[in-house]
């Protein structure tokens, strides 16, 4: 099983100046720091206009910060929002593929559905049809890394002939994942050959079901992969904060997991949100009882197995090495192919978040963690060879040549002036005063 973290840059208020670009720093260290302690990929994802939350802006910018200061860790985009009312697919792709040759081949993009109101009022989306218009972007960003160059679609109104540049390192792409929140996103997932990135938490038993309907459908006939490439992996993610003992990991780290937790329900399932006016912070403290993060249940029972949920309230891999080592083992036995831990980054002291790092790196991974790359396949499986056949062709090639104005044949433009000394001197010359004098 490889192990992954999900980084956020939540900042409750009050706020100062100069705090988001010390957590956007922050963040990028807790990266670099992960590959020392051999995690094997950092996750950013996507979120626009939930304050609070997350404050890290666009994911490519954080990690290509982050590829430039290491060597082996995996980045993984996203989720990022797949709508091209966000983004257009060529202007993804082109993230991606640039993102992919500065890392030398680390990359891997999770694709999500917009979901949160925030978002979807902001860029004008409906919630009916957004699944439609994920599959639609994926499929035309797989295409366009894949192909060289991009062979256009079959509806006029399509994406036209065009090389994409530059070109990802990864071939035929970096490995394609979706966001999974309810069990109908994992089979969607499937069908569409990509792995599925589990944001839901789940108990390891019901990541197995989780994990046995991914691989059941991707593997049967319903599979008809957006990509030129079966992604096969299952990633669940988990709240996490280790400490020597399993007191010391309650104290330092229940109210800011719960806080991380809170500040993502708040935009995506129950918050009342004025923007710029709301304080998340004080909600929480008001709600947390009745929201799924009350501390009593979890305080009661500190020793003995760990779990993701104890009495309607959120635990996860809170605890000491040995109970977090179990846990996670049950996940692995469970088929789950990546786990993705979730630390409250920014919400708990500097100095108890690095002493959970380098507990998780020195006594956590080392005794589950292996070194297998993404499970990406093209063929040679014969499940994923018949699934792969039934991907959607691609238009038959064609010449295409496109003029420097398509509104007008070549001749119709001036020639450029050659000669003219400096750009200042050839505006104020003009065509007609080239020759004069």
């Amino acid at each position: 099983m490889r192990f992954a973290l999900l980084l956020e840059a939540p900042h409750p208020r009050p706020w100062t100046p100069t705090a988001d670009g010390r957590r956007i720093r922050a963040l990028v260290d807790a990266a670099v720091r992960a590959e020392a302690l051999g995690f094997h990929r950092a996750w950013v994802p996507e979120h626009h206009l939930q304050e609070e939350r997350h404050h890290g802006g666009p994911p490519e910018a954080l990690l290509g910060a982050i590829a430039t200061r290491t060597r082996r860790l995996g980045l993984g985009l996203g989720p990022v929002l797949a709508h091209p009312a966000v983004q257009h697919p060529v202007r993804l792709a082109a993230a991606i593929a640039a993102l992919d040759a500065l890392s030398g081949g680390r990359s891997a993009v999770a694709f999500a559905d917009p979901r949160a109101a925030i978002e979807l009022g902001a860029f004008g989306i409906a919630r009916a049809g957004v699944q439609e218009e994920a599959d639609r972007l994926i499929e035309r960003v797989a295409r366009l890394l894949a192909e060289a160059p991009f062979l256009g679609e079959h509806d006029p109104d399509g994406l036209p002939v065009r090389q994409l540049v530059p070109r990802p390192q990864g071939r035929p792409h970096p490995a394609l994942w979706r966001a999974c929140d309810r069990p109908a996103d994992v089979r969607v997932a499937a069908e569409g050959g990509l792995g599925a990135f589990v944001r839901t938490l789940l108990e390891p038993d019901e990541a197995a079901e989780w994990a046995g309907e991914h691989r059941a459908v991707q593997r049967g006939p319903r599979c008809r992969p957006l990509g030129a490439a079966v992604e096969t992996g299952v990633a669940v993610t988990l709240p996490v904060h280790v400490a020597e003992d399993p007191e010391t990991a309650l104290r330092e780290g229940l109210d800011a997991v719960h806080l991380h937790l809170h500040l993502r329900d708040h935009h995506e399932r129950f918050g009342a949100h004025r923007p710029g006016r709301t304080r998340a912070l004080e909600e929480f403290g008001r709600l947390r009882a009745t929201t799924g993060h009350d501390p009593a249940p979890v305080l009661a029972a500190p020793d003995g197995p760990l779990s993701a949920r104890v009495g309607g309230s959120v635990r996860g891999a809170i605890g000491d090495p040995d109970q977090v080592v179990e846990l996670l083992a049950r996940y692995r036995d469970a088929g789950v192919d990546e786990i993705v831990l979730v630390p409250p980054l920014g919400l708990v002291d500097a100095d108890a978040f690095e002493r959970s790092m380098v507990l998780l790196g020195r006594e956590v991974l080392p005794r589950l963690a292996d070194d297998e790359d993404d499970d990406l396949v093209e063929g040679e499986d014969p499940a994923i060879e018949a699934a792969l056949r039934r991907r959607r062709p691609a238009p038959a090639p064609r010449e295409t040549v496109v003029l420097p104005r398509e509104d007008g044949p070549l001749d119709d433009v001036p020639a450029p002036a050659i000669g003219m000394g400096s750009v200042s001197g050839a505006v104020a010359a003009g065509p007609e005063g080239a020759g004069d004098g």
